[in-house]
């Protein structure tokens, strides 16, 4: 029996639910089980259970799954991202590896993986196609590779480095000065290089702009004694900000660094000494930066090598499309939030068309840019599988008018608040 067919016989699923994923199929291409189940109509248990019949194999749910680093390591990140599979459980004992991956029927790739792990006893489960590509990303995203490899990659790509730099941008600092009056040594040394700088010295503000700026590092310049700093800190994790999300540093008097220490247990990243700390700090952020970069490279490279899929909590509307504008792929783009699913192609770095809803082109794109929580997908295909377009506008024109866009909401729902940024 045929996917659809069991899901109704089974009751697993209505026949309108089928239906629209069926059509959404006709229309917009991709397997059957991953519209299903990004439109969450069914869940990955149930798709597992019965793909895995289907295929007379044993399945495995990895959402969610906790893996060693060591299991993860048995086989090269590189075989890994190509052949779409996600080692997850090793016994010494048997030397078994288990491997998911989308069709364990498939050719030599047991023996292959055996080769490729030294003679193990590769056990290959079934898993939805959909979740094994978030789990890869999830569990290979923070591999990084030397520089010298990233741009060897990037040249074999055609790519030019001014393009890479254009898609990962000037890395986000945030700087609240609360007390000192004059940082500006600080802030020329940062944008010096290369540091995209946002400062106030207002709680208020500072808070706001964590969750409109996005900030990729923040810095917190306070006085007072430390009960006075104890409570900025208070004040804005209870506005909801958590510490362990981002680098986050404490520049403080210097008597008050050894009292404060113990703030690190919160999440902090490190708490200073005021004076000529922007040296030190600027050689910690540079590290980060260079990290976080490396990873956007590596997380560029899967894309254009494979295709992939994620959430917006990781890389929103626009990170993607910014990201994709400066690829020369033919895709399509599936983002599904606040109950709604955005459809995008892409041709040779061009949006051509855009649906959401009733809106299309720009205008369904608008829509879409606010959106914090959701899925996504990217899917390269051929160009003969494109629809007619229905937008004409360059990426950076959409973007630039849909921040605008929604630059004026938030101030109309939040006028009390300048808009600083």
């Amino acid at each position: 029996m045929r996917l659809d067919e069991i899901l109704l016989t089974e009751g697993l699923a209505t026949g309108e639910q089928v239906d629209e994923a069926l059509d959404y199929q006709r229309r917009f291409g991709g397997r059957l089980e991953t519209h299903l189940y990004r439109f969450g109509y069914v869940s990955e248990v149930d798709l597992v259970s019965i793909l895995a019949r289907q295929f007379g194999c044993e399945g495995v749910v990895v959402s969610r799954m906790a893996i060693p680093e060591a299991v993860l390591n048995m086989i090269p990140a590189a075989t890994v991202l190509e052949k779409l599979v996600l080692p997850y459980d090793y016994d010494p004992v048997t030397n078994r590896l288990k491997v998911a991956c989308q069709n364990p029927l498939c050719g030599n790739l047991a023996t292959e993986l055996s080769d490729l792990t030294h003679g193990k006893n590769i056990e290959l489960r079934l898993a939805l196609g959909f979740t094994l590509q978030c789990a890869l990303i999830k569990h290979y995203r923070n591999i990084t590779y030397h520089n010298d490899d990233i741009a060897e990659n990037v040249e074999q790509e055609g790519e030019t480095n001014a393009s890479t730099e254009s898609y990962l941008g000037r890395y986000r600092l945030l700087i609240l000065n609360s007390g000192y009056e004059d940082i500006s040594q600080m802030e020329y040394a940062f944008r010096e290089e290369g540091f995209d700088i946002r400062s106030t010295d207002s709680i208020d503000l500072f808070v706001d702009a964590l969750f409109r700026y996005r900030p990729q590092a923040v810095v917190m310049c306070l006085t007072g004694r430390v009960e006075q700093v104890e409570t900025v800190i208070d004040d804005v994790a209870s506005r909801g900000f958590d510490f362990d999300e981002l680098p986050f540093f404490l520049v403080v008097e210097n008597g008050l660094v050894g009292k404060l220490i113990p703030l690190l247990k919160e999440g902090l990243e490190d708490v200073l000494p005021m004076g000529s700390c922007h040296e030190s700090l600027l050689i910690k952020l540079s590290r980060i930066r260079d990290l976080h970069e490396n990873i956007l490279n590596q997380r560029l490279r899967i894309i254009r090598d494979i295709g992939t899929h994620g959430s917006l909590h990781d890389m929103n509307v626009i990170d993607l499309l910014q990201m994709m504008g400066h690829t020369n792929k033919t895709t399509r783009i599936n983002i599904t939030g606040h109950g709604q699913q955005l459809t995008i192609f892409i041709d040779n770095g061009r949006l051509i068309y855009a649906e959401c809803d009733d809106k299309s082109g720009a205008e369904a794109v608008y829509m879409c840019i606010p959106w914090t929580n959701g899925v996504w997908s990217i899917d390269p295909i051929k160009p003969d599988q494109l629809p007619p377009a229905n937008n004409d506008l360059p990426i950076e024109t959409i973007l630039l008018e849909g921040c605008r866009l929604l630059d004026e909401r938030n101030r109309t729902e939040n006028c009390d608040v300048a808009d600083w940024l």
